[in-house]
C-alpha cells in the first residue's frame, strides 16, 4: 500500500510515498522516479510480458496538490497489479527496489543489461509450467505471431475509444462542477435578494424573511454543511479512464514489443543466411583480395570470425524463438483476463456512479426539505407581511 505523501524540502524539493505491505518489515519511503526507474527495468529485463504501467515523468507541476494526489492513486493501482505476478514479486528488480538505500532508481539502472540467452534461462525458469503447455499445444511460432498481431488493431481501436470518452467525460464534469457549486451560490442570491430588496418590504424586520431570518441560522449552516457532502461522480469516472488507458497502453506496449522480437528474429535468420553465405565463397577462394586488405585480415581469420558470429547468431535465433513463444504464450492468456477484468471494473464504476449520484439526490431533497418546512412556506396563500 502507497500512502502518506511527504514534501522533502532541500536544495531540490520533491515528494516520497510511504510504502508498506507484506513485503516490507517495516514502512519503506520511495520517490515517484523510483516506481518509475524499477518499472523501466521490469520492461528492459522482462520482453515481451505485460508490465503494469505507469504515467510519464514531469519536468514541472509534480508538486501540485493533484498531481500528488494522482500518483498516489496509480502508485497504488501499480503496486495492487505487480503483487499478482510472481515473477514480479521474485524478481531481483523488486528484491532492489525494497531494499534500504540512498539511491534507489540508481541501484535499479544499475543492474546488468541481460543478453537474449539469459533471458530465456529466466523464463524456462520461472514460466516451466508454460513451456510444457506450449510443447504439448505444439503451436508453430507463426501461429502465435498472427495471434499478437490480431490483437493490435483491438488495443489501438480500445484506446482511441477510450480517449474519446475521456474527453466527453472532462467536459461533463467540469459542468457537474459547476452545478455542485450552483446550489451553494444560490443561497447567497436569495440572501442578497433579502437584503437590498425584500428587506423593505417587512420594514428592516429579518424575521419575517427566509434565508436572512435569524431563526434559521441553524438551518442554513446544515444547508452548508450538506453542500461539502457533494460529490462529482464524473470526477472518479475520469481516474477510471485514466487508469484504463494506462493500462491498454502497457498491454499494447507488450504485444508490440512480441512484434518487435519477431521481426529482429527475422533480421537475424537473415543474417545468418549472409554469414553462411561468405563463409562458402572464402572457403572456396571466392573473395576479393581488397576485402583483406581493409579487414586487413588472412582467410582463415575472417573465417574464424564469421564462424564465431555464425555460433552467437544461431544462439540468438534459438533463443529468441522460445522467448517469442513464451511471451506470446503468456500474454494472450493475459489478454482474455485484461479483457474480463476491464468489464468487472467497469460494472464496478458504473455501480458506484450510480450510487453518488443517488446520494447527491438525496441532499438535493434534504436541502430544499429544510427550506420548504419553514413555517412561513406552509401555507402559500398566507400573506407574509401581516
Amino acid at each position: 500500500m502507497v500512502s502518506d505523501p511527504l514534501l522533502v524540502e532541500g536544495i531540490k524539493r520533491y515528494v516520497q510515498y510511504k510504502v508498506t505491505g507484506e513485503l516490507v518489515k517495516e514502512p519503506i519511503y520511495r520517490r515517484f522516479s523510483d516506481f518509475y526507474s524499477l518499472r523501466e527495468k521490469l520492461v528492459e529485463r522482462w520482453p515481451g510480458l505485460y508490465i503494469p504501467n505507469l504515467p510519464p515523468k514531469l519536468t514541472m507541476g509534480n508538486l501540485e496538490k493533484k498531481v500528488i494526489e494522482m500518483r498516489t492513486r496509480v502508485i497504488n493501482d501499480f503496486c495492487h497489479k505487480i503483487s499478482k505476478f510472481d515473477f514480479i514479486l521474485d524478481s531481483d528488480e523488486l528484491q532492489i527496489f525494497l531494499i534500504r538505500c540512498n539511491d534507489v532508481s540508481k541501484a535499479i539502472s544499475n543492474l546488468p543489461k541481460l543478453n537474449y540467452e539469459e533471458i530465456l534461462a529466466r523464463y524456462k525458469k520461472i514460466f516451466s509450467d508454460v513451456v510444457q503447455k506450449i510443447e504439448e499445444e505444439n503451436c508453430e511460432l507463426e501461429k502465435y505471431v498472427k495471434k499478437i498481431n490480431d490483437a493490435i488493431p483491438f488495443m489501438k481501436k480500445m484506446l482511441l475509444n477510450l480517449k474519446g470518452f475521456k474527453k466527453s467525460i472532462i467536459s461533463t464534469e467540469e459542468n457537474k462542477e459547476k452545478e455542485i457549486n450552483y446550489y451553494y451560490d444560490l443561497m447567497n442570491v436569495f440572501i442578497n435578494f433579502e437584503k437590498h430588496t425584500l428587506m423593505e418590504y417587512v420594514n428592516n424586520d429579518k424575521d419575517k424573511l427566509v434565508f436572512s431570518n435569524p431563526a434559521n441560522k441553524e438551518t442554513f449552516q446544515k444547508i452548508s454543511d450538506i453542500k461539502e457532502q457533494f460529490k462529482n461522480p464524473f470526477t472518479e469516472l475520469a481516474s477510471w479512464i485514466d487508469d484504463d488507458i494506462l493500462d491498454f497502453n502497457a498491454m499494447l506496449f507488450s504485444l508490440e514489443s512480441i512484434i518487435n522480437l519477431n521481426e529482429l528474429l527475422d533480421k537475424l535468420n537473415s543474417r545468418l543466411t549472409a554469414i553462411e553465405d561468405e563463409i562458402i565463397k572464402y572457403k572456396s577462394n571466392e573473395y576479393n583480395y581488397l576485402t583483406l586488405w581493409i579487414k586487413w585480415k588472412t582467410v582463415d581469420g575472417i573465417l574464424f570470425d564469421l564462424r564465431q558470429e555464425e555460433k552467437t547468431t544461431r544462439n540468438t535465433i534459438r533463443a529468441l524463438n522460445s522467448i517469442i513463444s513464451i511471451a506470446s504464450k503468456i500474454t494472450l492468456d493475459n489478454l482474455e483476463i485484461f479483457k474480463v477484468e476491464k468489464l468487472q471494473r467497469y460494472h464496478k464504476h458504473i455501480k458506484k456512479f450510480a450510487e453518488v449520484q443517488k446520494a447527491n439526490g438525496d441532499i438535493i431533497n434534504k436541502l430544499w426539505s429544510y427550506i420548504s418546512n419553514d413555517p412561513k412556506l406552509k401555507d402559500k396563500d398566507k400573506d407574509v407581511i401581516e
